[in-house]
């Protein structure tokens, strides 16, 4: 099984915490074999083990042993880029929390998300899939902060709205700390600490209240760039999954070059091509596979039209979209959408 790994905005709030600490975060890096240049690339990732490293050093350091928490509190609306947007444009807080269950691998694939919804509430609890890394206690006090942090973000009225509503009770495995009080201001509810498990339990009423920055089509678009990366994600090697990454966000300008990515990466198009070479992948075949999954996506889950879609996906003009879409799925667009819908 490959190594989970984190996005560089997760260890990005660490190195902000850090330094707000007074301590070298760069230093901590290192210590930690983390390449301190791939916070500058928002869709670097760095292995689970390396980013465990990490936490203990910060704790160590800082002597806070909340510091997981200080870490979400420099997490900012749209640390997460596509999927923050996604979240920030949800319809009510449950679909946020859907999202961040369906598509948090995006942040971390080292911990899971689970939803299970009852009769007055809903829980929100972490699971850990069998990668064999054990988590430390400040992964999973970040995990379920920025699910928090997330509620207030929506709901800048605070207790004005429903889903302004502290959680009702929170979960946490690590053992009963000397001081609680900082974990206490952070969720401002009520902790079980030493539990079975790492959950939040929010009301019914919260989670189904209505948002003010609710946009469907600004969820969809984004959400669809998330799928998209995820697809790559799982299929290819971190680095090919950047790569993919800048492709799709640079899909409505036009077609991407291989030179304009190799910049964004600080690379050179032969170290580029030799990289994705290593990781048995190339370029046009990640611009192809992008285009693919994204043409699919929009033609069944968006109302855009063709032209639009078109557009979306770098093409120069429609034909030779339905050039590309008849060899991946031996259809028109048009057909495959009416067909799929009638289906």
């Amino acid at each position: 099984m490959q190594e989970p790994t984190s996005l560089s905005a997760w260890a990005g709030t660490i190195a902000t915490a850090l330094k707000d600490a007074g301590v070298d975060a760069e230093a901590a890096f290192s210590e930690a074999n983390m390449d301190w240049s791939l916070l500058s690339d928002p869709y670097a990732r760095y292995p689970a083990s390396n980013m465990m490293q990490l936490w203990r050093i910060a704790v160590r350091q800082t002597g806070d042993p909340a510091f997981g928490l200080k870490a979400v509190e420099q997490m900012g609306p749209t640390n997460f880029y596509e999927l923050s947007v996604a979240i920030l444009a949800s319809k009510t807080f449950g679909d946020a929390l859907q999202k961040i269950s369906e598509y948090g691998r995006f942040g971390s694939n080292a911990v899971e998300y689970v939803i299970k919804r009852g009769e007055d509430s809903l829980q929100m609890a972490l699971q850990v899939p069998d990668h064999g890394i054990p988590l430390e206690y400040e992964a999973y006090d970040t995990a379920l902060g920025i699910v928090e942090k997330t509620r207030l973000l929506l709901n800048p009225g605070g207790s004005e709205s429903e889903v302004g509503c502290a959680p009702l009770t929170v979960e946490l495995m690590r053992p009963l700390p000397e001081d609680p009080s900082p974990w206490e201001n952070f969720f401002q509810s009520p902790i079980e600490f030493g539990a079975k498990r790492n959950c939040l339990h929010y009301s019914n009423e919260g989670v189904d209240a209505l948002l003010p920055g609710a946009n469907r089509h600004l969820e969809l678009l984004n959400e669809q760039f998330v799928e998209s990366y995820l697809v790559t994600l799982e299929k290819h090697p971190p680095f090919a999954a950047r790569v993919s990454s800048y492709i799709v966000q640079r899909l409505p300008s036009g077609r991407p070059a291989l030179d304009d990515i190799a910049d964004e990466l600080s690379l050179s198009r032969s170290a580029l091509q030799r990289k994705l070479g290593k990781e048995k992948v190339t370029f046009n075949a990640l611009l192809d596979e992008a285009r693919r999954n994204l043409a699919e996506k929009y033609l069944l889950h968006t109302d855009l039209s063709i032209s639009e879609i078109t557009y979306l996906l770098g093409f120069s003009d429609q034909g030779n979209f339905t050039h590309s879409f008849k060899r991946w799925y031996d259809t028109t667009p048009s057909k495959y959408r009416a067909e799929q819908e009638a289906a």
